[in-house]
């Protein structure tokens, strides 16, 4: 195969793999490799792609644009690709949307930074901790202090624990803000994860004594 040939067939099949990646950034803070088939005033209708086969794709799904940030689209140009922006979110006070765009991508960035770098395990290890000192109050009173944990968890940080891959991102109000709302929310699951865990197994473990 000449060399011509070659890179002929290679550009072709970039081109192609590039055709349909469309990504959706969510106001969660998430992000979906998808092919976007069409939007709507109130939805965007997408595929999911499978195992990065653009080829091989998903049902129609749809999104609630009130969910969404923005939608990139890319399409290949000749050699190239274009990526396009639709902008989906804007400041809409009725709705309490106030951050402007440009402090809503920071607000989402800190929830990345969260999803990636903080570390909620500890409270998974306290729950358990909290989950086995339960069971001695019984299986009706026992959820008492489990509960409590879990939703004094989800209340507020603890600074030294925050962690992100620049520490001067801390410096911004709507980073941390974005940073520490995903942060409680992972505290408070696995605070519940783990003490729930941790009051069944004192459940069994008693059981099996006072009856054995």
């Amino acid at each position: 195969m000449s060399l011509k040939l070659f890179s002929l067939l290679l550009i072709i099949g970039l081109s192609q793999s590039s055709y349909g990646q469309d990504t959706l950034q969510l106001l969660n803070g998430k992000q979906k490799i998808v092919k976007v088939t069409y939007e709507t005033p109130s939805f965007v209708v997408y595929k999911k792609i499978k195992n990065g086969d653009t080829t091989d794709l998903s049902k129609e799904k749809s999104y609630d644009k009130n969910d969404v940030f923005r939608i990139s689209y890319l399409y290949p140009n000749g050699t190239d690709t274009v990526q396009k922006i639709s902008q989906v979110y804007k400041v809409d006070s009725v709705m309490g949307d106030y951050f402007t765009k440009k402090e809503m991508e920071r607000f989402l960035y800190g929830k990345t930074q969260s999803r990636k770098n903080y570390k909620s395990f500890k409270y998974a290890l306290g729950g358990f901790g909290v989950g086995l000192g339960s069971g001695f109050l019984g299986t009706f009173w026992g959820w008492v202090p489990v509960t409590s944990y879990t939703a004094v968890s989800g209340v507020w940080t603890i600074k030294p624990f925050l962690r992100a891959d620049d520490p001067t991102l801390f410096n911004d109000l709507h980073f941390t803000a974005g940073y520490k709302e995903t942060s409680r929310k992972k505290q408070a699951l696995y605070s519940a994860i783990g003490s729930i865990t941790g009051f069944i197994a004192s459940i069994f473990v008693f059981d099996y004594v006072l009856n054995k």
